[in-house]
């Protein structure tokens, strides 16, 4: 009856009328679909190119600050070494002055021992004259 009624009044052309607008309007739809996802891909690509410029920018500044720290870990290792033969070297210093001072001390002991043995005779010639 359908068929009738649209053969009767000419309604053919509309429907194929409608039949290509809908079949036109899905293609665009297809068409903006598309053209959208498009758009956000672009977008999602932009944004992940960016999050790689940032992590490669941070990676090298962690890698500028590894080398900063081992440089200064090369650099405390030096002193340490420097410290450690001045040190060996101050030690070598402070035995030469002790056995010195310890020369000394005797030397010093024996200008008093003679100094006192000289006080005593000179005490006992004086009992001798007096």
């Amino acid at each position: 009856m359908k068929k009738l009624i649209i053969k009767i009044f000419g309604l053919t052309d509309i429907s194929n009328i409608i039949y290509r607008a809908c079949l036109k309007e899905r293609r665009k739809s297809k068409e903006e679909f598309n053209k959208e996802l498009q758009d956000i891909v672009e977008v999602m690509e932009r944004d992940h190119e960016l999050e790689l410029q940032v992590k490669d920018s941070e990676l090298a500044l962690l890698e500028q600050q590894i080398y900063q720290i081992r440089v200064k870990h090369r650099d405390a290792l030096a002193l340490e070494a420097k410290s450690k033969r001045q040190v060996k070297a101050n030690f070598v210093i402070t035995s030469e002055i002790s056995m010195q001072t310890n020369n000394l001390m005797m030397l010093f002991n024996k200008c008093v021992g003679e100094i006192e043995g000289l006080k005593d005779r000179s005490e006992q010639h004086f009992l001798k004259l007096t």
